[in-house]
């Protein structure tokens, strides 16, 4: 039985109307997906680079002579590997040596006698203070056999003037009144005597003071002499030792023989003249430059970049990766220098070389789509 024409029109607008439910409904769900999407996964913001090129991270440094004496010994040859304070190149310095083993010898014998200088000042110091001690308890002593005697006196003094009016009172025979007289007489003799003794401790004590004070400034005198003697050597020691140091030269820092003149056992080389060439190990760095308004404040140091090299296509050696280890202070021209370490472990490192130009991409933060879109929307635009 043949359709109808009415049958087939109602069935095709029931099944367009399906397909447009349908459709919405994928046009809605794809909305939902894309709006979780763009809220949730966080994507990487970076900033690449104006321009840059590979740099040593240090200069090669070129070594030269310091002595004008005969080489003895040449311990390294082109190309050698060496680490810092190495011994590469030795000049003849045992003249030197035996002259500055004199000077020392000198001051050690110098230095030995004003030590024993200085016990013996020590001891003539100790020996007057034990001398004035024992002079200070022998004039403590008798001055207070003095001061006893002087109250003898006293009291003979006072029965000599009792003995007298009793006397002339006729109260007392002659003989006492003698004998008072003299015991009177003999207190004075013998404080007089005690005193002229004191006087004499006292002259003593100075004498030795006096005595003590010329030895030990004739002993000062002689270290002084001694002291200027080893001041003297002092200068003349550093000047060796600074000479015999000069003979020896070593390598800065650790590296690799990059270049070296012709040297050879007995050669004199004249002070200046070029040996050698020092070649650090460190390795290269990155030096590109930013523009200062797309990096300040948003490229900072330990940041991981990824550097493309003009002249090694990324298609075929890839992309070198590094981290920035120091951003400039200062803006030049609107633009700012920094400085990124390689990776040595890449293998695309063995074929960097200096001079090598390129550009860096620094990854300076992480945000989200809408976030992007949201800081897009609200960024000033420029012109009408």
């Amino acid at each position: 039985m043949a359709v109808s024409f009415e049958n087939t029109l109602r069935s095709l607008t029931v099944d367009s109307r399906r397909a447009g439910t349908f459709f919405i409904a994928g046009a809605v769900a794809l909305s939902i997906v894309w709006a979780l999407l763009a809220c949730t996964v966080e994507l990487p913001l970076s900033v690449a680079s104006v321009d840059g090129r590979v740099v040593a991270a240090a200069e090669p440094i070129e070594l030269t002579s310091r002595s004008n004496e005969p080489i003895v010994e040449v311990d390294v040859r082109l190309g050698d590997r060496v680490d810092a304070g190495d011994v590469l190149v030795r000049f003849d310095s045992v003249p030197l040596e035996l002259d500055l083993d004199l000077l020392k010898q000198r001051a050690g014998k110098f230095a030995d006698e004003r030590e024993s200088l200085h016990r013996e000042i020590g001891s003539l110091d100790a020996a007057a203070l034990h001398q004035a001690e024992e002079q200070d308890r022998a004039m403590d002593k008798l001055r207070a056999h003095v001061g006893e005697t002087e109250a003898r006196i006293r009291h003979a003094e006072e029965a000599e003037r009792l003995y007298t009016e009793l006397g002339s009172k006729k109260q007392i025979d002659l003989l006492t009144l003698s004998q008072a007289h003299s015991n009177v007489e003999q207190g004075r003799k013998a404080i007089e005597a005690d005193r002229a003794e004191l006087l004499e401790k006292e002259a003593a004590k100075q004498r030795a003071s006096n005595e003590e004070a010329s030895n030990r400034a004739r002993l000062e005198g002689e270290d002084a002499q001694l002291a200027g003697a080893i001041a003297e050597l002092v200068p003349q020691i550093r000047q060796l030792e600074r000479r015999i140091d000069e003979s020896y030269v070593r390598a800065p820092f650790a590296g690799h023989i990059g270049a070296i003149a012709q040297l050879t056992v007995g050669q004199s080389a004249a002070p200046g003249a070029w040996l050698m060439t020092v070649v650090p190990d460190r390795g290269y760095e990155f030096q590109s430059h930013f523009v200062a308004a797309d990096a300040a404040g948003r490229v900072r140091v330990d940041q991981p970049a990824r550097i493309e090299f003009f002249a090694l296509p990324w298609t075929q050696y890839g992309l070198l990766d590094a981290r920035v280890i120091r951003v400039g202070s200062e803006e030049r021209d609107g633009r700012v220098e920094v400085d990124l370490e390689l990776d040595r472990n890449a293998g695309l490192y063995e074929a960097v070389s200096h001079g090598l130009k390129g550009r860096a991409t620094v990854l300076v933060e992480e945000s989200t789509l809408a976030r992007k879109l949201i800081n897009l929307l609200g960024s000033p635009r420029l012109g009408p």
